[in-house]
């Protein structure tokens, strides 16, 4: 990862800021990673980190939400473990992204988590997360882009529900969103949106957490519904295709111990789409070639797939769209 960082950033990241108008940065040749970064939302202090390309006035905007028990820190890998989402930066600098990175709050479970509607997870904060996050992307794109320009979210397990809850509530700011180990929420006291939103989903079918068949998350974590069930609602939502394309991806790494196909439903209403990884015998990771997960690890959330770069899937799809 090469970033290159201006003298201005280096002293916003590492002293913050105390106003939501952010560091005074020329929007043009910046590429820096602003670490801790507050914004005042109901009168409370939230946190994110931002990515700025070299062109931020006409970068997409792609929101990075971290899993309960995670953090911003953890998702892009600044506390030194392994982090799919890391490979993020190197494609934001690559393609010219802005990363928003925002920080879950506290929740019962004494963990950072979202609040993303479902009324059966009671670890879950009680936070205003959509309305946080609503702001944050307006403030971003006032200070540093365009309000034109497109604007998608990933997350993993909490941040995939949280993303759902954004497509359910806004759908209007999110233009696609990719749900990474979670599926439909059964008990959501959502307000369910009836507009096209193109979505990526991508699951494990040996989760050992987030049951890929439909059922009780583990921990008293809610109860879903199976992945296909999931895959059908957006299907119907944004009238795609039934029938899917298939691409059965190489198994290039033959010692992960799963493999990968991927079924495209196209043609929906405003030319939406929906891409559904199924990851046979995939457990609660993302995908990723570059960031591997340890042994120890792998024993709580299962295997983790190398045949395919996470962030690079689902930017390819973004892009599409």
């Amino acid at each position: 990862m090469k970033l290159i960082f201006s003298s201005i950033a280096v002293a916003m990241f590492l002293t913050g800021c105390n106003s939501n108008r952010g560091p005074s940065l020329d929007p043009v040749h910046v590429n820096a990673l602003l670490l801790n970064q507050p914004i005042f939302v109901q009168n409370n202090e939230r946190q994110y980190h931002l990515y700025l390309p070299a062109d931020s006035r006409t970068a997409p905007i792609v929101v990075l939400l971290h899993g309960n028990g995670g953090s911003n820190d953890q998702i892009l890998g600044l506390t030194g473990t392994k982090a799919p989402h890391k490979v993020w930066l190197d494609i934001a600098q690559q393609e010219n992204i802005i990363l928003v990175v925002p920080n879950g709050a506290i929740g019962p479970n004494d963990k950072r988590g979202w609040n993303d509607c479902r009324t059966d997870a009671p670890t879950n904060p009680d936070t205003d997360d959509v309305r946080f996050i609503s702001e944050l992307v307006e403030f971003v794109q006032n200070s540093y882009g365009s309000g034109t320009t497109s604007v998608f979210s990933v997350g993993t397990s909490n941040g995939g529900f949280m993303s759902m809850r954004l497509a359910a509530e806004i759908p209007g700011t999110i233009d696609a969103i990719a749900i990474l180990v979670a599926s439909k929420p059964v008990n959501s006291e959502c307000i369910e949106s009836v507009n096209p939103v193109s979505v990526l989903i991508m699951n494990g079918t040996n989760d050992p957490i987030l049951p890929y068949y439909g059922g009780q998350i583990v921990s008293n974590r809610g109860e879903v519904f199976s992945a296909a069930e999931t895959v059908n609602y957006w299907i119907n939502r944004n009238q795609t295709d039934l029938t899917a394309s298939v691409l059965n991806i190489p198994n290039t790494d033959p010692d992960d111990n799963s493999t990968v196909i991927r079924y495209s439903h196209t043609n929906g209403i405003n030319n939406t789409a929906v891409e559904n990884y199924i990851i046979t015998n995939g457990g609660h990771t993302e995908p990723s070639i570059a960031e591997r997960y340890g042994n120890l690890y792998k024993l709580v959330v299962g295997n983790q797939n190398g045949d395919i770069e996470m962030a690079t899937e689902v930017w390819n799809f973004f892009r599409s769209q």
